[in-house]
């Protein structure tokens, strides 16, 4: 099942809600901003090891710096193909490239 949120505070409150397998975040959301969103993932209990893509029009070594560290996010810049995309999450999750998602 997927989620998509409109704003920051939104997609915080989804993630801690719902447990999701992985979030795909944009950095220029509106409502705070995709970095705020990852720090308070990274930082509350019960989200702290999701996987996370931040995927950004932004450059990538911008972003990267608005990153904090952490395993299980990686970065990926648009647009990307569909191909390029589901590698990225296959991999954040632990999954070989030959076997679909659940």
């Amino acid at each position: 099942m997927s989620f998509t949120a409109l704003d920051a505070l939104q997609g915080h409150m989804m993630a801690r809600q719902a447990h999701p397998d992985l979030v795909i975040l944009d950095v220029a959301m509106p409502g705070g901003g995709g970095p705020a969103v990852l720090e308070r993932l990274r930082g509350m209990q019960g989200t702290t090891f999701i996987p996370i893509l931040v995927y950004s029009g932004l450059e990538g070594t911008r972003v990267e710096q608005l990153m904090p560290a952490g395993a299980d996010t990686s970065f990926m810049a648009k647009p990307g193909t569909p191909d390029e995309l589901l590698r990225t999450v296959a991999s954040l999750l632990g999954q070989s490239e030959d076997r679909p998602a659940a």
